[in-house]
């Protein structure tokens, strides 16, 4: 069954009826945006669990891991350098 589409317009958004099936385009655009939020909770979802897990106790990190992270958690860190000239004057700077 066809009928002809009649545009109603009302407080700013345009309305088609057919009959008596009324469908807004903010109707449309709700459902699609629902949708893609659900398609996305059920991507990010699995993730921010395997995120949120904390690693087993007892396990310890190597000590040069330790220490290499005691050593950024200080300050001891240079870089990132865009030329080999930049990394040269920090390795070669006054206190090195």
């Amino acid at each position: 069954m066809t009928c002809p589409i009649q545009t109603i317009a009302s407080a700013g958004a345009s309305r088609y009826s057919c009959g008596m099936a009324t469908v807004t385009k903010t109707d449309r655009l709700l459902k699609e945006v629902l949708q893609e939020v659900r398609e996305v909770r059920a991507l990010v979802e699995p993730i921010s669990k395997a995120v949120a897990r904390t690693p087993k106790k007892g396990k310890k990190l190597p000590k040069w891991l330790e220490a290499s992270l005691k050593d950024v958690e200080e300050g001891r860190v240079s870089g990132p350098f865009d030329t080999v000239e930049e990394l040269m004057a920090d390795l070669n700077g006054p206190g090195k």
